[in-house]
């Protein structure tokens, strides 16, 4: 006696599907559809079982083992076994389990008959995110590998920046690359909320070195030891809560190697990194002093990556005008030397537009520089596309600067004296009437269009 499915058998050179025990015959019209595939699947497992003899004992099919809607759950155990391992061995393995009972503590009950919902109709019906964690923590103890999939998917899509560090310790824990990377991203999409967050102390040290030793993150090097610092002060109150800069050191000294100090403007590094006093002076001056001089990279302490490859590439869409914001794989944004006089070249910002435009002007803050400079716009091959017609801000332009829809372009400052402030390192780029805000960038920015 089966109860709340239907059972089918059929074969594929066939016109004729077996339900129960009448013969329903096909229009001539009927196409095979995925569905049809996933339920001829299960069936043709479940008949395998049948014909072997380990499953074929009547206890297995006893009619008193139908599913009903309370807390008491009676189920066949062929059916649990032919879908997990982990049943079929616990019901028919060399230690299987003696009795018709068996308790199940590790999971709800609304779980487990979701569960036997997929199993016995392959209905996979989800729309509620934390009974998608549940059913996928459930799927890979039980090693329901199929279902693990699906789960999987439907959470990826639902991973949002306020669930992503839930969903990435979960990930962690069960190994699934595909979420991690997902959950990650979205962590980081919102870093203002994130580094205020109390939940970051709760990140295991294994899983935060994971994320930072990746060939690929998804937040510039600074941002990265911003947050790798307030999970290390996290850790030392736990201990102590004044949070001394040499206990703090002694936390985050596993992850220096993973951090691309080289990578950071001078601005940051000054009044961020050193003032946390996590380095030592020796080894502050020296990594200030590749920055900004380009001295020999020799000359680093022995933990710092020498390295100067770009990790954090972020390629996303806002609406309407999107910019793309990006640094520039040679963009130093610091004071370059040449002999005894101070010449500074800085690539201002690395933009995409999602439509056509035509630039016509771009506008500094007035106290951000002093001297003497032209404006240039340029793509990637370096190309020189538009040069402004003066040398203060506002940079005019004598012909609109064609912009071409989904490519890249970079502004480049060139000329003679300095800022006035080396405290701002972030700009505000105005595209018609939408902000944004960019990150490692020397100065604030307008740019004027028409379409």
């Amino acid at each position: 006696m089966f109860i709340n499915f239907t059972f089918v058998l059929i074969k594929l050179y066939s016109t004729t599907i077996i339900v129960g025990y009448k013969f329903v015959k096909l229009s001539p019209n009927f196409r095979y559809t995925p569905k049809m595939d996933m339920i001829l699947t299960k069936s043709n497992d479940i008949l395998n079982k049948y014909d072997e003899s380990d499953y074929s004992d009547e206890e297995s099919v006893d009619t008193d083992e139908g599913w009903q809607s309370n807390t008491r759950n009676l189920v066949h155990k062929l059916i649990l076994a032919v879908h997990s391992p982990v049943f079929e061995a616990m019901f028919y393995g060399s230690f299987a389990h003696v009795g018709n009972t068996i308790e199940f503590k590790d999971v709800s009950l609304q779980t487990f008959k979701w569960i036997l919902s997929y199993m016995y109709l392959g209905v996979y019906i989800l729309h509620d995110f934390n009974m998608a964690i549940d059913i996928y923590s459930y799927a890979h103890e039980k090693q329901m590998n199929s279902l693990v999939k699906r789960c999987s998917k439907f959470i990826s899509e639902k991973v949002t920046s306020e669930n992503a560090l839930k969903v990435l310790e979960m990930a962690n824990l069960y190994d699934d690359e595909d979420l991690k990377s997902v959950s990650t991203q979205k962590m980081f999409e919102k870093r203002e909320s994130l580094f205020a967050s109390k939940e970051i102390g709760e990140m295991p040290k294994k899983l935060l070195l994971d994320i930072v030793s990746r060939d690929k993150i998804f937040c510039p090097e600074r941002d990265l030891f911003n947050f790798i610092y307030i999970w290390a002060k996290m850790q030392v109150k736990k201990r102590n809560p004044m949070a001394r800069s040499n206990e703090i050191r002694e936390e985050m000294k596993v992850f220096f190697p993973y951090i691309n100090f080289l990578l950071m403007n001078s601005d940051y590094f000054i009044t961020n990194v050193m003032k946390t006093c996590v380095l030592t002076p020796e080894e502050s001056l020296a990594i200030l002093n590749c920055i900004i001089k380009q001295t020999s990279k020799n000359k680093l302490p022995s933990f710092v990556s020498k390295s100067k490859k770009e990790r954090f590439f972020r390629d996303c869409s806002l609406v309407n005008y999107s910019v793309i914001l990006n640094r520039f794989s040679q963009c130093n944004l610091s004071f370059i030397y040449n002999h005894s006089r101070e010449v500074y070249s800085d690539r201002i910002i690395v933009f995409r537009v999602s439509e056509d435009i035509l630039i016509s002007s771009i506008k500094l803050k007035t106290d951000c520089y002093t001297g003497s400079w032209k404006m240039n716009i340029m793509n990637f091959e370096e190309r020189e596309l538009g040069v402004s017609s003066n040398t203060h801000s506002p940079y005019n332009f004598e012909n609109l600067v064609p912009i071409s829809a989904n490519t890249c372009y970079v502004c480049v400052m060139k000329g003679r004296g300095k800022r006035s402030k080396h405290c701002i390192v972030d700009y505000e780029a105005t595209i018609g009437e939408i902000n944004f805000y960019g990150i490692a960038i020397a100065c604030n920015i307008t740019i004027n269009f028409t379409r």
